[in-house]
């Protein structure tokens, strides 16, 4: 398991600032870098990610932003 924070958009990052959350990865991110996690987007279970031409991806998903 690893922990990351995400900001509102999902948008990964090594480490967040007072409006990003951690959440807690059960994926495989070991051997993630920080700037591949950089480039990745996490919807955690439960929740839904709206893309800008309408898609709606729902949690649990990671994918390359």
């Amino acid at each position: 398991m690893k922990t990351i924070c995400i900001d509102n958009d999902f948008a990964c990052y090594p480490a967040g600032t007072a409006d990003m959350r951690e959440v807690d990865v059960e994926l495989y991110l070991d051997d993630c870098t920080d700037e591949h996690l950089s480039e990745l987007r996490f919807v955690p279970a439960g929740e839904s990610w709206t893309r800008p031409d309408g898609v709606v991806f729902h949690g649990e998903m990671l994918s390359r932003r």
